[in-house]
């Protein structure tokens, strides 16, 4: 009961905050055509990007070779690549069984049609699947993680998967980084906005950024 008061009281401040920084906004022209928060349609995606959403060419094509999760493990290992504790917990999960190769396309928020940001990773995977793009098996992340060795410093990527239930029953998807240091580092993130209490997470209206960048296969 008291963890349901500290839920109630953290969500009452956070409307406060909105409902005070709607009153100190200044009187803005809003006579003036808006980006709509989502492009719904293709020919609303074409009028919004040109000829940008035929730009989902091949990033990267990947080999996935036979492996397990504990291969995985090994392999990153010797690598030199930091692992987080929550991409550690998931990646038991991340399997190979037979040899295969995959095309990538790394796209923005903005490239698949939101260009004020979207809500989950819920709308940007159906978003991905309008525009003929796939989810990921999860062994993408650890194996483009091995692969992807010059990302630049301090980029952020996100892969574009299924989550899986990680640490503290998280469901969560993985990340690759490349820290200040330049050392490549494999992460698993939250599958859209969340707020922590006590370890345990609710789910929390946000705002995945327009910028933020997913990988998605494509067929």
């Amino acid at each position: 009961m008291k963890r349901f008061f500290v839920v109630v009281a953290v969500f009452f401040a956070l409307g406060m905050l909105i409902s005070c920084s709607d009153r100190e906004r200044p009187n803005v022209d809003t006579s003036k055509e808006r980006v709509p928060t989502r492009l719904k349609t293709p020919e609303e995606l074409m009028a919004w990007q040109g000829p940008g959403i035929k730009k989902f060419e091949v990033w990267k094509s990947l080999d996935l070779k036979k492996q397990t999760g504990s291969g995985f493990r090994k392999s990153l290992r010797r690598s030199g690549c930091e692992v987080t504790s929550w991409a550690k917990s998931i990646l038991g999960e991340a399997v190979v069984k037979r040899d295969t190769s995959v095309n990538l396309v790394l796209v923005s928020v903005s490239d698949l049609g939101f260009p004020n940001g979207a809500s989950t990773d819920y709308e940007i995977i159906s978003a991905a699947g309008q525009c003929g793009l796939t989810v990921c098996p999860a062994s993408v992340g650890p194996a483009l993680r091995l692969a992807y060795t010059d990302q630049p410093k301090d980029d952020q990527i996100q892969i574009g998967m299924e989550p899986i239930v990680g640490l503290y029953g998280n469901w969560l998807k993985f990340q690759l980084g490349s820290g200040d240091n330049g050392k490549m580092q494999l992460h698993a993130s939250h599958v859209g906005p969340m707020i922590t209490i006590d370890k345990d997470s609710y789910p929390l209206h946000g705002t995945v950024f327009p910028t933020e960048r997913f990988v998605f296969m494509k067929q």
